[in-house]
């Protein structure tokens, strides 16, 4: 048998283990403290996230849109990816062509909550950069429902171009 030196600072101990009986026990308790730790921590991060979420956006008009569930969806997963492959991970508006670390979005033209059952179309699809996004999502909160609903790639393009 191989005989080392106990790895714990200053101590002289020869053991075959890393660590000698004395010490192997005290490190075998560190590491349950800190699984356990790290468990409590991971708990309580979980549940300030949700309660985060739950304020921020519960009272909202935008719930339904952000909730998340349609998006975790694997149709709509599926469909995404068919939507970004189809626009060559460009963004329709300004031609960025997506980098790495960069992810594009699949926007809805008609926003989900104006009208659902345009949700799932491919023709009220397209892909966007997270730039271009952001300025038709700042815009679309300025118009009403009517409104929204009468626009179309062409009046998204005029206008954040």
């Amino acid at each position: 048998m191989i005989m080392n030196r106990c790895l714990e600072n200053g101590c002289r101990e020869l053991t075959t283990d890393k660590y000698c009986k004395r010490h192997e026990m005290i490190h075998k308790i560190d590491k349950q403290v800190q699984a356990n730790r790290d468990k409590e921590l991971k708990q309580l991060s979980k549940g300030y996230q949700e309660s985060e979420r739950h304020t921020r956006y519960v009272h909202s008009d935008r719930f339904d849109e952000i909730d998340g569930q349609f998006y975790q969806q694997y149709r709509w997963q599926k469909l995404s990816k068919q939507i970004l492959m189809r626009d060559l991970y460009t963004c329709q508006i300004c031609n960025h062509v997506q980098s790495r670390g960069e992810s594009m979005i699949v926007d809805h033209i008609v926003k989900r909550r104006v009208n659902p059952e345009l949700s799932y179309s491919e023709s009220n699809l397209w892909t966007l950069c997270r730039t271009c996004h952001n300025k038709k999502s700042s815009l679309e909160d300025r118009l009403t429902n009517i409104e929204i609903l009468s626009t179309d790639k062409d009046y998204w393009i005029k206008m954040l171009q």
